[in-house]
């Protein structure tokens, strides 16, 4: 995708692909690539996440890689004849790194919580496979009984959750600054 703002008849083809995941709902999608793969496990359900969660950094990165290709510098380079792929690599790969740390650190709470929404519900990880979603759901019926077991493991998630997020809006705001 790093080529997908420079080169136009790739970033064509990468816009459509873009155009076709991004219409496509996401739970609906999960559950078919479960069907397809087969037995409910946590790697299948990490790719399945993988599989419908690049495209919207995708995008983003689409649109940064835009940005950074008209500085001054990068017209120079191209101008003098440097090789795409080593402005790519030297000028624009640079200035990505901390927008995609700041994105995957953001993205991280919500997998988690998307996670356990689908446990809570029953539709996540088997049940041979600890999640807090299971937890809550076991213990919400309980919840005048023995309050404090369905309170730790949602604690649990809202503490996890609210740490990345916090940890990704410290790094959001580390960025590189622009040399335009």
């Amino acid at each position: 995708m790093l080529f997908g703002g420079f080169l136009k008849t790739f970033d064509m083809i990468m816009m459509e692909i873009y155009n076709i995941i991004s219409n496509i709902p996401c739970p609906p999608c999960r559950y078919r690539l479960d069907l397809l793969i087969g037995v409910q496990g946590f790697w299948n359900m990490i790719f399945a996440m993988t599989v419908t969660g690049w495209i919207g950094i995708a995008y983003t990165i689409r649109i940064q890689i835009m940005r950074y290709r008209d500085l001054e510098y990068n017209l120079a380079s191209r101008t003098l004849g440097t090789p795409t792929a080593k402005i790519v690599v030297k000028n624009i790969m640079p200035q990505l790194v901390s927008v995609i740390v700041t994105m995957a650190s953001q993205l991280l709470p919500g997998f988690i919580s998307y996670e356990a929404f689908l446990s809570y519900f029953g539709l996540g990880l088997p049940v041979t496979t600890p999640s807090l979603g299971r937890l809550i759901s076991d213990y919400a019926q309980n919840v005048t009984v023995n309050a404090y077991l369905f309170w730790i493991p949602l604690t649990t998630l809202i503490l996890v959750s609210l740490a990345l997020f916090i940890v990704g809006q410290k790094l959001g705001g580390c960025q590189r600054p622009t040399y335009a």
